[in-house]
């Protein structure tokens, strides 16, 4: 089980950068779209109807890739965690607490509501975990509380909500840089990916030295 956690770890990563490879393209393209796409638009005439479904499909393709890019990085946390579970390892459940993620002395493995610091894998993890269940995030859902807004403004929150609550979630939830929901922000970009990298990285030194040992004890 062990060494098929390792692997998951190493191809989530692996498709983590291919997913930003894919983020950064898109990117290009809607750039490129605005420049180039207003004397295209022109020609074509398109209605308001028509030229609001053009916006949306690029959004929600550029919101889906986002959206994948958090699971990565939640699948390589797991991961993580359920070695933690079956090898331990004291350097392993260091990491753990470093990245925000669940140890070895947690049974609930698939909850990261706990992480607060981002560019952690935990808090990449948690972004998964909102988006995925964004029907229950946003203003009205039964989670919804769970996103890291302000307490006041939750307080306030009672009855129907004020447009400026409403303005709260904003829409697309994906800007091109950050995936947001809330006050909570989960950064995409060469920087922060750099940085869940090196996260990546240092549990698969971990997980060689670990192995090196079974072999030794062996």
């Amino acid at each position: 089980m062990a060494q098929m956690a390792w692997n998951n770890i190493e191809d989530y990563r692996t498709m983590a950068t291919v997913q930003l490879g894919r983020i950064a393209k898109n990117n290009f393209y809607a750039v490129l779209a605005e420049r180039e796409g207003a004397q295209v638009l022109a020609e074509l005439n398109p209605s308001p109807e028509e030229r609001a479904e053009i916006e949306h499909l690029q959004t929600a393709r550029a919101t889906a890739d986002a959206h994948f890019y958090l699971n990565c990085w939640r699948i390589v946390a797991l991961n993580a965690y359920r070695i933690a579970k079956a090898v331990g390892g004291e350097e392993l459940e260091r990491f753990l607490v470093d990245q925000q993620c669940p140890t070895s002395q947690r049974g609930d493995s698939l909850y990261f509501g706990g992480a607060t610091e981002s560019f952690t894998l935990g808090w990449y993890a948690q972004g998964r975990d909102h988006f995925e269940h964004i029907d229950e995030r946003i203003f009205g859902g039964r989670h919804w509380g769970k996103l890291r807004t302000d307490p006041e403004r939750i307080k306030d929150l009672t009855g129907r909500p004020r447009p400026e609550d409403v303005a709260y979630y904003p829409g697309p939830f994906f800007n091109g840089t950050y995936m947001i929901v809330g006050n909570s922000k989960w950064e995409i970009t060469l920087r922060a990916h750099q940085r869940l990298l090196a996260a990546a990285r240092q549990v698969e030194e971990i997980g060689d030295n670990l192995l090196a040992q079974q072999g030794e004890e062996g």
